[in-house]
């Protein structure tokens, strides 16, 4: 609500001489300082209030709008001052989202919190320079920079002067929706506009300073409004204070100041106003005196019903404590066969639950068959009609190869019955071409409709299928992680071979090779694990054909390999593992592994040189993989082969 002001120059007839104010009540304005007056504010809608969107949404645009959440019908189509309307959306919307009542419907469901902000409201005072027309262009062109910004739904309404206010009073309501609205309907919360700190508000406030002096230079006007304060624009005078509704209907109803006007205005006959003030102060007393044995009534009455509403409230919680319950055991049964499965059974489970696709199921539903059966139709319809006119065509063209006189004849005006009959047949069959062609675009667009529509409800269907195949997946990884575990801890404790064993499965004696010159062992120098296990001897294979963990051979790392493997080492060594994780996501699946390992040895190994080799062995075979490109999560070393390494070196596993 625009501040009240009633200003005139020196000598002037007063503004409204049928709605004046006492003239003692007159504030002189020279007319210099006529300007057009700055009012921008932003609220929000909530529940928290007792507010929705709807009733808001009614009331701004004086229409009968029933909130299906709720199931109230709020009607304010008897509502006056009401002189535009529209609803702003950004591209590619539902088609729904035209309609306002579905528009701010759809809003309410998409909030589930009894104390969600469903709505922003924008309130601007509009310049009474303006015209009607002028007053809309710059309404809706400051929705439509909101809109284009933030990807929500705008509904703007313009209210004209009530009878009993400032004529000037030109204001707007631009009502807007808290989440963005794209092609699947409402999605993420515009959560920019309520963060202070983000500076949105203040970049609105401006930008309605710029859009309106636009809108009033086009209009030919030297009047310019500013959102900054009046020591911001080097203007020395005290600012104007807003009395706000209930101290304007006050005045204009019983022509004497309002409490707001006296607390911010110096007046001369202040001392009469005070006895006034006073005397009220006493009515106002002996009214409290009433309200007070009023609230008492009040008081007790809210007490039974507090009390009555408590035991519905036990009733309820006890007959929803015995239905979860009864729910609760079935479900504590699938949960005990879920937790009994392997990690191959729960890939078994996840296959059978993973559902179709939407796009299959949503091309199977009779709906979306219906209307393609409708557009294919049409298309025959039309592809008839067109060779019917083709057709047409032709003979006409061969009866004129074959009768060049009459045809000559026919052109002349002297009309041959064939050629007349073949033109009109083309011409209906044209035009039936086109009709079916319009019809058939009109299907086709209905059909898309239809599986819009249908879209969002599938994949809510789905949600839930999927949910549970999330946490299946969870509970599989972590399955698969402990099975490994075991299978490795089974292999670490089996017996060492035997001699006779050993010999059985070493290989068969192979010709002496040509003796060359080789250092000593005492001569060489000093190898690195790596290279160690670069320079290991080929595999060996075992009498059931299978490769010796103690002789398995790895591949031999390209220059390219080497480098990653080092860029891989340095991050997983890092103290910040978000930056390590942020260049080489990775490396998730090979701290889980290491951190296993890490675990299983504590468990197994006493001897902490074995548990740090065996950690080490796990953490580089992984490198190693990552480096080639392999997958994870399965262990990067058999824990055996760890275990017959620390053997070798003479320090066997701890039992």
């Amino acid at each position: 609500m625009q501040t009240l002001w009633v200003c005139r120059a020196a000598g002037a007839a007063p503004l409204h001489p049928e709605r004046t104010l006492t003239a003692r009540f007159f504030v002189a304005c020279n007319a210099e300082f006529a300007m057009a007056i700055y009012h921008l504010s932003v609220k929000t809608i909530s529940r928290s209030k007792g507010r929705s969107a709807t009733a808001s949404a009614a009331y701004r645009s004086a229409e009968k709008i029933e909130d299906l959440r709720t199931g109230l019908v709020h009607d304010y189509s008897r509502k006056r001052g009401v002189e535009s309307t529209i609803v702003i959306l950004p591209a590619q919307v539902p088609a729904w989202a035209v309609n306002r009542s579905a528009l701010w419907n759809a809003a309410e469901q998409a909030e589930t919190r009894k104390n969600a902000t469903v709505a922003r409201e924008f309130e601007l005072a509009l310049p009474s320079e303006l015209t009607a027309a002028q007053r809309r262009d710059l309404a809706h062109a400051f929705a439509r920079e909101i809109v284009t910004r933030h990807s929500c739904a705008a509904d703007v309404a313009i209210h004209a002067p009530t009878p009993k206010s400032d004529e000037r009073n030109y204001h707007a309501h631009i009502l807007i929706t808290t989440r963005r609205l794209e092609a699947h309907g409402f999605t993420e919360k515009t959560r920019e506009l309520d963060d202070r700190r983000s500076g949105e508000i203040e970049h609105w406030r401006q930008q309605w300073t710029v859009i309106t002096n636009q809108h009033l230079e086009r209009a030919g006007y030297a009047q310019r409004i500013d959102h900054r304060t009046l020591e911001a624009q080097g203007i020395d005078r005290e600012p104007t204070h807003h009395l706000g509704p209930a101290a304007t209907e006050y005045e204009h109803r019983t022509g004497e100041p309002s409490r707001r006007r006296l607390e911010t205005e110096p007046s001369r006959e202040l001392a009469d106003i005070n006895r006034d003030l006073n005397r009220t102060q006493r009515d106002l007393e002996r009214t409290t005196l009433y309200v007070s044995d009023l609230e008492e009534a009040r008081r007790g009455r809210a007490q039974a019903l507090a009390e009555k509403r408590a035991e519905s409230e036990q009733r309820r919680q006890a007959e929803e404590r015995q239905a979860r319950e009864r729910q609760t055991q079935p479900a504590h049964a699938e949960r005990e066969r879920i937790e009994r499965m392997t990690a191959k059974e729960l890939a078994a489970e996840i296959q059978r639950l993973t559902p179709r696709p939407v796009e299959d199921v949503l091309q199977e539903r009779p709906e979306m068959t219906q209307a393609r059966a409708q557009t294919e139709r049409f298309w025959r319809q039309a592809l008839q009609a067109h060779d019917t006119a083709s057709l047409a065509r032709y003979e006409a063209e061969q009866w004129r190869k074959a009768h060049p006189i009459r045809a000559r004849l026919h052109d002349t005006g002297v009309t041959q019955a064939y050629l007349t009959q073949r033109e009109q047949t083309e011409r209906a069959q044209s035009q039936q071409e086109q009709t079916l062609t319009r019809q058939m675009r009109i299907a086709d667009y209905q059909t898309r409709q239809v599986a819009d529509r249908l879209r969002p409800l599938l994949v809510a269907e789905q949600a839930p299928i999927w949910t549970r195949i999330a946490e299946l997946e969870r509970l599989r990884q972590a399955k698969a992680i402990q099975e490994q575990a075991q299978e490795s801890l089974q292999a670490a404790q089996k017996p060492p071979e035997t001699a006779p064993e050993r010999r059985q499965a070493a290989p068969p004696l192979q010709p002496l090779p040509t003796p060359t010159l080789e250092l000593t062992a005492a001569q060489k120098p000093l190898q690195t694990a790596p290279e160690r296990r670069q320079a290991a001897p080929p595999p060996q294979a075992t009498p059931d054909g299978q490769a010796s963990p103690q002789a398995v051979q790895e591949r031999p790392l390209t220059a390219l390999e080497q480098e990653k493997a080092r860029q891989l080492r340095d991050a997983f060594d890092r103290l910040d593992k978000r930056t390590a994780l942020e260049r080489f996501p990775e490396l998730m699946r090979l701290y889980v592994l290491v951190a296993e390992a890490a675990r299983f040895a504590k468990e197994k190994m006493l001897d902490p040189q074995n548990r740090a080799d065996f950690v080490e062995d796990i953490k580089e075979r992984g490198i190693r993989e990552l480096a080639q490109g392999k997958t994870l999560p399965k262990p990067a070393v058999q824990p055996e082969h760890t275990i017959e390494r620390t053997r070798e070196r003479g320090r066997g596993p701890s039992r």
